[in-house]
């Protein structure tokens, strides 16, 4: 993972640093301290263990891990090569608080506004149309299936139509335009209860 991070250089959200020092420095926070936490989560976790958090301690942590990690744990692994990477974690309401700026189509926009060649983001990793707001139970899947349905096609060179928005529809927080995430989600439960209709079909006595 290492390798195709530093092909992209780090600017604001994710930080990256030859040293634990420098990586301090970026972050505002104690260099000492960092070593110092650093240092014991590298201990417990060359002998598979992980204290703090216990990641790895059940069967289902575990199978989330890395395959290829040659360690007891697939869960952890020391923190030992440069470059050094780190995120900001900020307390939020679930998968709608936060994420990639994108545009219509769910492709990733760079600080420019631009569309980043390949790089598409649905989900929680998505900047949400909710703007922090977690109005209701399960409001985090719509937007995920929707977008999933949008990036599948537009992926495939099979773009869905758009309606067309005006900036005044557009929050910078949050690229995606509700116009825009309306439309597609109208387009992708069509789309599903066809599919349900066609299978009612089948499935009625005759």
């Amino acid at each position: 993972m290492a390798s195709g991070l530093s092909t992209r250089p780090a600017a604001g959200y994710l930080q990256c640093a030859p040293t634990l020092d420098v990586l301090a420095a970026q972050c505002g926070i104690d260099a000492t301290g960092l070593a110092r936490t650093v240092a014991a989560f590298n201990g417990h976790a060359r002998a598979g263990r992980d204290p703090e958090y216990g990641r790895g301690e059940t069967a289902y942590d575990r199978l989330q891990g890395d395959a290829e990690h040659g360690g007891s744990n697939p869960c952890v692994a020391p923190i030992e090569d440069a470059p050094f990477y780190a995120v900001r974690i900020v307390p939020g309401s679930l998968g709608t608080f936060a994420g990639l700026a994108c545009d219509e189509h769910g492709r990733v926009l760079d600080a420019a506004g631009a569309p980043v060649p390949g790089l598409y983001a649905a989900g929680n990793d998505m900047a949400s149309v909710m703007h922090g707001h977690y109005p209701s139970g399960g409001i985090t899947l719509g937007p995920a299936m929707t977008f999933g349905y949008i990036v599948a096609h537009h992926a495939a060179g099979q773009a869905l139509a758009m309606p067309a928005t005006t900036e005044a529809a557009i929050n910078a927080d949050a690229a995606p335009a509700s116009a825009a995430f309306n439309a597609a989600s109208n387009a992708a439960c069509a789309c599903a209860a066809s599919a349900s209709s066609s299978a009612s079909s089948v499935l009625q006595p005759q």
